[in-house]
């Protein structure tokens, strides 16, 4: 071979074999192979979890049942897939009973926290009135336990830029003042949710009540409300309602304080049975206060006690403008203002307080003549558990609905309760046309002057 042809050769070989004299054989091929690898751990990790996910949604909402959850979670344990602990809730197929699934997932399934027992009045079958326990996680425990699991909430509450409603609270005030911790803000979440596909016109649904940390934005689902169940009475549930927003109202003015309560809400000791009654340490560890009220206007108008939009004399709870003239201005409203002049802090107060009768039985006279007054009504103006007729001793009015209050919680229990009873009244108010004047359709315990919170103040 020439020695040109050699020369060219060797240039040639140099050239295509430089880069490999640069970077050993085989180590970037080897990298490369692991992080694709790693990639795709990190994928089936991931679409694992989704998958775990899915399955115990699909459970907890009962679409599949306990051996159609256990089983596919075993393939799964010996499949090897990742992202999720699929062993605990596998059971293997062809158990010698249906039930062994089910006996299986009691035993591994979490344990809820300690929940108080809410007694409400409810609809039965037929129409009935009966009562019913609805189990309830109380807010201020819930908030308890989660600045017991991260306490760093409570740094993160102080490092957080909060709008004017939070600094203007009373009990942010008060905090500043004596230089204490700043309360964490939460707020209630009101909604209805269907649970069942809609068939042949009527679907199932439940209101649900949530408690959001708006420092953490994490959710406490408090109780639930089967809308079938809700009382009939004439009252268009508030008789169920009622009690649910007292107990809460309860809470938070517990949480607001820092200290566990030392009775049940209605003002009874606890019971010994009670799991929350028991606790041996009063001090919660933190405290709260509820900023903002959310939820749709149907629950506003509906569980929240407010007239509905389409009220000719009270359909804005912002601005005391009619239902003609609030539609008439909409090209002056903005986030700035509203079409109306804006309500005061203790409109709400001064409706209520205009609305509500007090007086107390103090023998049981008293009681038979007013039990022989009471009816359960239903119609447009008078609902529930009505006065029938004027009763002057009592001071008392046709028309006058009996609330659930204090003692009395469930309206149907009059007759049965110890004496001295207070009781509180409702007294609507209509103008000519027969429509309601009133801005309050029944007074909410969450809008109260101890609570530093109105419609106006709190609703988001």
């Amino acid at each position: 071979m020439p020695p040109v042809a050699l020369q060219h050769r060797g240039r040639k070989r140099q050239r295509v074999h430089a880069p490999e004299l640069e970077h050993p054989v085989g180590i970037a091929d080897c990298d490369w192979a692991h992080q694709e690898r790693e990639e795709t751990k990190e994928r089936q990790r991931a679409a694992g979890k989704a998958l775990y996910r899915h399955l115990l949604e699909q459970f907890a909402v009962c679409k599949v049942t306990a051996k159609d959850f256990a089983i596919p979670c075993f393939h799964c344990a010996e499949a090897g897939v990742l992202g999720a602990d699929f062993r605990r809730y596998a059971v293997a197929p062809k158990q010698s009973s249906e039930g062994a699934y089910q006996r299986h997932l009691d035993r591994v399934m979490p344990e809820p926290p300690p929940l108080y027992e809410l007694s409400v009045p409810c609809a039965l079958r037929h129409g009935r009135r009966g009562q019913r326990t609805v189990p309830t996680s109380l807010p201020h425990e819930a908030l308890a336990r989660e600045v017991a699991a991260d306490p760093a909430i409570l740094d993160q509450c102080a490092a957080t830029e909060w709008p004017p409603a939070y600094w203007s609270h009373p009990l942010v005030e008060a905090a500043q003042a004596a230089g204490k911790r700043l309360p964490m803000p939460v707020a209630l979440y009101v909604d209805g949710v269907r649970y069942t596909s809609q068939l042949a016109g009527r679907a199932d649904s439940v209101i649900g009540f949530w408690l959001v940390n708006l420092t953490s934005s994490k959710r406490h689902v408090l109780c639930t409300l089967r809308s079938r169940e809700l009382c009939r009475c004439g009252c268009r549930g508030m008789c169920t309602i009622a009690p649910v927003l007292d107990h809460l109202a309860w809470s938070f003015r517990a949480l607001g304080q820092g200290v566990r309560p030392s009775r049940r809400h209605d003002g009874e000791p606890w019971r010994s049975a009670d799991p929350l009654g028991a606790a041996q340490d009063t001090a919660l560890g933190c405290t709260g206060m509820l900023l903002w009220l959310k939820g749709d206007w149907a629950e506003a108008s509906h569980t929240l006690g407010l007239p509905q939009v389409t009220s000719a004399n009270a359909p804005c709870p912002f601005c005391d403008a009619a239902q003609c003239r609030l539609h008439a201005s909409y090209r002056s409203m903005s986030l700035r203002g509203v079409g109306g002049t804006p309500r005061s802090e203790s409109y709400y107060d001064d409706c209520r307080k205009a609305c509500e009768h007090r007086l107390t039985l103090a023998t049981e006279q008293d009681r038979q003549l007013l039990l022989s007054a009471l009816r359960y009504l239903k119609g447009k103006r008078w609902r529930g558990r009505t006065v029938t007729q004027s009763l002057p001793r009592f001071e008392l009015l046709a028309g006058d609905r009996l609330l659930p209050s204090g003692r009395l919680q469930n309206v149907g229990d009059l007759a049965d309760l110890s004496l001295p009873l207070d009781l509180v009244f409702w007294r609507p108010r209509f103008d000519g046309a027969q429509r309601l004047l009133d801005t309050v359709v029944f007074p909410n315990p969450l809008f109260a002057s101890d609570l530093a919170r109105s419609p106006a103040m709190s609703m988001a």
